[in-house]
């Protein structure tokens, strides 16, 4: 199942809201909110302008990887320094996902020892 759209949205003038919603080829459909106060329009700019265009065609199901590698490319080219917020609009709400589960039953996994997902 993989991405084909991903959406940033600013509402709430003059509270900026910054939300990301992805869409996947089933239809299948993510908000996540990526609101810093004080700082929502760079939010946005930067979620639009360098994630977005990289999520597209990634797997959905491989939300680890996806997370692991925006995390690490944030840092490694310049757009976070330590110290920053890290996970800036990557956040994953694991109470949410465990109240309302989705797992389809073709989607085949294998975790390793190290707690990543292997590449059937």
């Amino acid at each position: 199942m993989k991405i084909v759209r991903a959406e940033v949205f600013v509402t709430c003038p003059g509270r900026n809201f910054v939300t990301l919603k992805i869409t996947t080829e089933d239809g299948i459909t993510g908000l996540g909110d990526a609101t810093l106060n004080g700082r929502e329009l760079s939010v946005a700019s930067y979620l639009q302008d360098h994630l977005c265009p990289q999520l597209i065609g990634r797997d959905a199901h491989r939300i680890e990887d996806i997370w692991q590698f925006f995390y690490n490319w944030t840092f490694d080219n310049g757009y976070m320094h330590p110290g920053d917020k890290p996970g800036l609009g990557i956040e994953f709400d694991e109470k949410l996902a465990a109240k309302y589960p989705y797992e389809p039953a073709y989607l085949p996994v294998a975790r390793l020892e190290d707690g990543t997902l292997w590449n059937w």
